[in-house]
């Protein structure tokens, strides 16, 4: 199991937070045991949705933990941020995990864990630079307003689905795009990669919307 992650949230959001991850963490774990992967990124997507619901019903059968399972390609829901209708409303994270927060203000209880995934190692072609679109088409959707994924929320996930190279290489290069769209280095736990099994890793950046301190955790499934 991935370490627990480092995250200074009320008390409320960083307990929904904390299940969110071990949740979709057993889940990939379930996945890479099961072994003979499609590549495909949808149709690990549609295993791992499968696979968490699995997982939320293994951990939590009362359903006290885990009101509610998460969502597959649900666009992004209206924010009370937002007066008029947002180009952020018609960008679909790859999963959203709604929760309702007691501790926030009237009108601004619902808030929408969002979790995008993407394959990790070599090019799957001269045009499709896997490590360099984890970035591009993944962590910059969580730090710029025009796909806006995590809004009101002070963290969310990305799930990297590795399939080839060094876990230290892909790393370099993944920090190497962070850098070049000026986001901070993604920095891996201190308990280190963990082969054919669930690597945790994590950063935190500003952003111009809220919440403005953001914190984006990285779950790495090494699929090799």
């Amino acid at each position: 199991m991935v370490a627990q992650p480092r995250l200074s949230l009320v008390p409320l959001w960083k307990n929904f937070e904390r299940n969110a991850i071990t949740a979709f963490a057993l889940a990939l774990e379930e996945m890479i045991d099961k072994g003979n992967l499609p590549k495909d990124e949808v149709k690990l997507n549609r295993m791992l949705k499968v696979e968490v619901k699995m997982a939320i019903d293994s951990l939590d059968p009362q359903c006290t933990v885990y009101p509610t399972p998460p969502v597959m390609e649900c666009n992004n829901q209206p924010d009370p941020h937002d007066k008029l209708k947002a180009s952020r409303e018609d960008k679909r994270p790859d999963f959203i995990w709604s929760y309702r927060d007691s501790s926030a203000k009237p009108g601004e209880t619902e808030k929408c864990y969002a979790l995008e995934c993407k394959r990790l190692g070599s090019p799957s072609s001269p045009r499709w630079v896997l490590n360099g679109n984890y970035v591009t088409d993944g962590v910059v959707r969580f730090k710029d307003v025009s796909h806006g994924y995590g809004m009101s929320c002070a963290s969310g996930a990305m799930i990297g689905y590795i399939q080839s190279m060094d876990s230290d290489d892909i790393l370099a290069e993944v920090n190497a795009a962070c850098k070049g769209n000026k986001v901070p280095q993604i920095a891996l736990s201190s308990t280190g990669w963990v082969p054919s099994g669930v690597s945790l890793l994590e950063h935190t950046f500003n952003r111009s919307f809220p919440e403005k301190t953001f914190t984006l955790q990285h779950l790495w499934a090494d699929l090799r």
